[in-house]
């Protein structure tokens, strides 16, 4: 992030926004080095390239764009090993990949200290616990589109209780079509409930909003 951009961020309540790409060079396959910065990619098999997140930041109110206060760039190895064979889900976060939202959201909070208020705006990929019990302070909140139904303190699933919650508004947004996958323009009607909750985790409880 420039010095520019933390100097234009100070006092300021800033969206720090956050998502995953790809650079596929599947095209270019035969001009490239298979070297330690290419891997594979989501593409269909075969493809090539690397990968990237990037953490964008603008303005709260006028969402003006500062810049980028982390993007982190990364591949996978061309001969990758399944989750399975690396034992997946016994690795601690630190050797996931995803632990690239806590890492971009702790390295943002530095970058962004002279900030008034952050928020962290993630897609459900970004639903993982140890963000909330690390990444949350005192001038930093967390908006995560939720992915896991998740166990509250009280034993109820988070999806059933918000679900019972009162409504607090409704509004219709237009969706565009998709000719190319046989999908018509339609109205969708959103409905807005909300509550502060607490989620639980074995023994480790962190409080959620």
């Amino acid at each position: 992030m420039s010095s520019n951009c933390i100097t234009s961020c100070l006092d300021k309540t800033v969206l720090c926004i956050q998502d995953t790409s790809e650079v596929n060079l599947y095209n270019h396959k035969n001009r490239i080095k298979k070297d330690g910065f290419i891997g594979t990619t989501n593409a269909a098999k075969g493809g090539i390239g690397f990968l990237l997140h990037p953490s964008f930041v603008v303005d709260a109110y006028n969402f003006i764009p500062y810049g980028f206060s982390d993007v982190k760039i990364w591949n996978r190895p061309l001969e990758k090993l399944t989750k399975q064979e690396r034992n997946y889900n016994k690795l601690p976060i630190e050797e996931k990949e995803s632990y690239k939202w806590i890492e971009s959201s702790e390295k943002s909070k530095e970058a962004l200290e002279k900030a008034k208020k952050i928020i962290i705006i993630q897609d459900r990929e970004g639903d993982i616990y140890e963000q909330f019990a690390i990444v949350p302070d005192e001038k930093t909140e967390l908006l995560v589109r939720a992915r896991a139904n998740r166990t509250l303190l009280n034993k109820i699933k988070l999806f059933d209780f918000i679900a019972n919650e009162p409504l607090q508004g409704k509004y219709t947004i237009a969706l565009e079509g998709d000719k190319r996958r046989n999908i018509s323009k339609r109205e969708a009607t959103l409905e807005v409930r909300f509550s502060a909750v607490t989620i639980q985790k074995n023994d480790l409880v962190s409080k959620n909003a």
